[in-house]
């Protein structure tokens, strides 16, 4: 699949993720199977993550990662994918803090990472420090409605 095509596919899936329409962007993401692309990888493992496949979105969220290990996006989706795994794989809570660590290494405005390595810390009973990772993720992105509740928590 040319560049063009892989934009219009992944621009046909965000528009189906924004609708909440979560088994059709899965259905088409799987029938044009585009394994080289991390992109691919990465949209399929939100969607997956969405679906509460979790096995599947931390598959395809290590391979957007494996294919283009600098992104921050990336990492941090991982992250979050391993966070909600953490409940059927305990190790899994250990690798989402790496992986969003990381992401944040690389941009250290990204968000998603701040907030899952609040959720993190918010597992270890590590409160103080999910407070500043909510603060830093409200700042980087004032509309998200997941930090600033999950902000709230910490109180």
């Amino acid at each position: 699949m040319d560049r063009k095509n892989f934009q219009l596919l992944i621009a046909d899936v965000e528009a189906l993720v924004a609708e909440k329409k979560m088994r059709e962007a899965r259905t088409l993401l799987e029938a044009t199977s585009v394994p080289a692309q991390p992109g691919w990888h990465h949209v399929l493992a939100r969607v997956c993550l969405e679906l509460g496949d979790l096995e599947q979105a931390v598959q395809h969220g290590t391979k957007a990662v494996g294919l283009a290990p600098r992104n921050s996006n990336y990492r941090a989706l991982l992250a979050a994918c391993l966070y909600a795994a953490s409940e059927l794989q305990p190790l899994a809570l250990d690798v989402a803090e790496i992986e969003a660590t990381r992401a944040l290494e690389i941009d250290p405005q990204t968000p998603t990472a701040d907030n899952t390595l609040g959720l993190v810390f918010l597992a270890q009973g590590r409160r103080h420090e999910a407070r500043k990772c909510f603060e830093r993720a409200i700042k980087n992105a004032p509309s998200d409605p997941a930090a600033q509740s999950n902000l709230a928590r910490c109180a």
